[in-house]
């Protein structure tokens, strides 16, 4: 069986900074060896579109207030859950990808998150930080070295 692989990239364009997934999704067009999903949802609704995959990168921004924002955050789906960030839906993310995993038995067998930290979203708009607009690149480079050399992302 062949593995297949997808980069899920996460984020709400009216959010500012927490769009920071959906640019990473569009600078990853093209990207060959995976399929790259571009997707505002989150918990249950994001965890049963990774049900075809063995092998998934989750591309989001995470709120926190320490750390650089901008600064890239490699996470496993237990570190996740108990952290701030890439939640607020009913079901949270990670406990969505939780549940996945029991249900998936051995098919969904690799689930990375690599995020971007940002501050607290408290506005609407589109405006991205300066630091996060470059975190873009940064992460789609990881994202691609990720799916090219078939390996976590931990470490790239």
């Amino acid at each position: 069986m062949t593995r297949k692989m997808a980069v899920v990239c996460l984020g709400n364009p009216i959010l500012g900074d927490d769009a920071f997934g959906l640019l990473v999704a569009r600078e990853l067009e093209g990207t060959v060896g995976a399929d790259i999903l571009s997707l505002e949802g989150g918990g249950l609704d994001v965890a049963l579109k990774l049900i075809p995959y063995s092998q998934v990168l989750v591309v989001d921004a995470i709120e926190t207030v320490a750390g650089k924002v901008g600064e890239m955050v490699e996470l496993t789906v237990e570190e996740l859950a108990t952290s701030k960030g890439l939640e607020g839906h009913a079901l949270s993310l990670a406990q969505a990808l939780e549940a996945l995993q029991l249900l998936s038995g051995d098919a969904l067998r690799s689930v990375e998150i690599l995020a971007c930290r940002i501050r607290p979203v408290e506005t609407y708009g589109e405006a991205i930080s300066p630091a996060v607009r470059a975190a873009v690149r940064q992460c789609a480079k990881r994202a691609k070295a990720w799916v090219l050399e078939g390996a976590p992302a931990r470490n790239l």
